[in-house]
């Protein structure tokens, strides 16, 4: 059976990276200079924003859309940017500056266009006067206010074959049948890690271009689903303070904004304060919470307090929401506040956020909070104060598998009974899908890389809600318990495959408590 295992999964693999490759192909032959295309959504919801980036100087452009051809109608790019990243070389103490290729942005809308209605498929390109030209891609447009919608779910990325695995999984899963409305990546895209040029041993090294590698590795999935992101502990990109002070002695200007890279590329949604990476959008009945867990880089002195830029929009927000039109309400953020992994346990990120919000939330009663930055799968009952909940609260649900360069992380804490709070745990790469029914019901799967997307998940389950509070039933239709509620004491391992591969590097699990909280 192992073997057996083997041969389909590298079978699998070989037809994916194949046809990732071949389509690679067709966007480097057709596209010219049109490079990294991405969608997203706008806090308009007639509206979605394109985004592409090029090499190309003095270029008129446009984005032409339309029903069936990108003929209908063409508009002109809003926004054309470009910055300038500099950091010392710790190898030899140079100065190395990147400069990114112009950044465009552009707005489809439902403006006077009688075919950009919620469900109907839009067909665009990007073009300019030299002769450079995007293939022509289709989107969705999202469904309409307080209707059902369905999103992937991605946490720390990257961009290695299993990166690729992963997008081309969502990929598979986005035919107009059943179509993804939307994505969200809950932190940890690039793994450019600039600020570490010279002195980083990660395979693929740290450098700025590898923000351009990944929007070419992304262009796929993003080309035709709008993706929203938050930011990771990998999007901060601060030089050291000691980089700074040689950078002085040696004239290098090195840059000293967090999140620099980030922002100008993947970060187009129109907020009050922009500088801040908090936000929030609807699609169909969910409201979405994107927090920035290191915000600390942008409020120092008030980032964990409730005078603080973020917990004051935070409520705000949450007294905001309309729960007639947007029933569902989840949070995303990177750092996990429920954990059960030896990695990343502990960190002021998540210990002093989570203090500080998690009263908060479950006052205005949002139903789960996704994480990533541990690189392994984890979903948990309802928790509250750092233990299972004795009345209605959140569930949490860890997605930090989606393909980074470091590996699924291991070892967990053992045994998984000193965490009563967690039912389901599992280091292997995937993402999630998170689909609503109605205002009650929501289905909710996990999907691992090593089998085909219309496999059985490995994790699958209904989320419903009442005054009562969340409630988990198995939705595995082959499982004995398929139907039954997944109540407290019923908790899943799933035993380490030996041939998923490289795993990242092990840690004791000395810091793993012998009691926890």
């Amino acid at each position: 059976v192992a073997t057996l295992r083997t041969c389909v999964t590298s079978q699998l693999r070989g037809t994916m990276r194949a046809a990732l490759g071949m389509l690679a192909t067709v966007l480097a032959t057709v596209a010219a200079d049109v490079q990294q295309v991405h969608l997203a959504m706008m806090n308009d919801p007639s509206k979605i924003t394109v985004t592409w980036l090029s090499t190309t100087k003095g270029a008129a452009w446009n984005v032409g859309f339309g029903p069936d051809t990108p003929d209908t109608v063409k508009i002109a790019p809003e926004t054309e940017d470009s910055y300038t990243y500099s950091v010392v070389n710790a190898s030899d103490n140079s100065c190395y500056s990147y400069t990114s290729p112009q950044i465009f942005t552009a707005s489809i809308t439902a403006d006077g266009n009688s075919f950009f209605k919620p469900g109907a498929t839009v067909t665009y390109q990007i073009s300019s006067n030299q002769g450079d030209q995007s293939p022509m891609y289709k989107f969705v447009v999202p469904p309409a206010a307080g209707t059902p919608t369905r999103l992937a779910l991605i946490g720390d990325l990257g961009q290695t074959v299993n990166s690729t695995e992963t997008i081309a999984h969502i990929v598979s899963g986005t035919g107009e049948g059943t179509p993804y409305d939307a994505a969200i990546i809950v932190g940890d895209l690039s793994y450019a890690d600039a600020e570490n040029l010279g002195r980083c041993s990660h395979p693929g090294g740290c450098d700025p271009t590898r923000w351009d590698s990944f929007g070419k590795a992304f262009e796929p999935l993003g080309s035709i689903v709008p993706t929203m992101t938050t930011p990771g502990n990998h999007e901060i990109e601060l030089v050291s303070v000691g980089d700074r002070a040689l950078g002085l002695m040696t004239g290098c200007n090195v840059t000293d904004t967090p999140f620099l890279e980030y922002r100008f590329r993947w970060f187009t949604y129109s907020t009050d304060s922009p500088e801040a990476l908090h936000y929030s959008w609807n699609i169909g009945n969910v409201h979405n919470i994107m927090l920035n867990s290191y915000s600390r880089y942008v409020d120092e002195s008030k980032w964990n307090s409730t005078m603080g830029d973020q917990y004051s929009w935070l409520e705000a927000d949450l007294k905001a929401i309309d729960r007639t039109v947007t029933p569902w309400v989840l949070v995303h953020l990177h750092a996990p506040w429920y954990n059960s992994n030896s990695h990343h346990r502990g960190e002021i990120e998540e210990t002093a956020i989570m203090a500080l919000f998690e009263p908060l939330l479950h006052t205005y009663g949002i139903d789960v909070i996704f994480a990533g930055h541990v690189h392994a799968y984890e979903r948990t009952f309802p928790v509250l104060n750092g233990t299972l909940a004795t009345g209605p609260s959140f569930i949490e649900i860890n997605i930090g598998d989606g393909g980074n360069r470091e590996g699924p992380a291991l070892p967990w804490c053992e045994p998984i009974s000193l965490f009563p709070w967690s039912a389901y745990r599992d280091a292997e790469f995937g993402h999630g899908t998170f689909e609503t029914a109605n205002s009650t019901h929501a289905r909710w799967t996990w999907h691992r890389n090593n089998v085909s997307e219309t496999d059985t998940p490995g994790d699958d389950i209904w989320i419903t809600k009442s005054s009562a509070g969340i409630k988990v039933y198995d939705a595995t239709p082959t499982h004995p318990h398929a139907g039954a509620e997944w109540t407290v004491g019923r908790q899943h391992e799933h035993v380490e495959d030996p041939t998923v591969g490289r795993r990242e590097s092990r840690r004791s699990s000395d810091g793993c408590p012998t009691k926890y909280w």
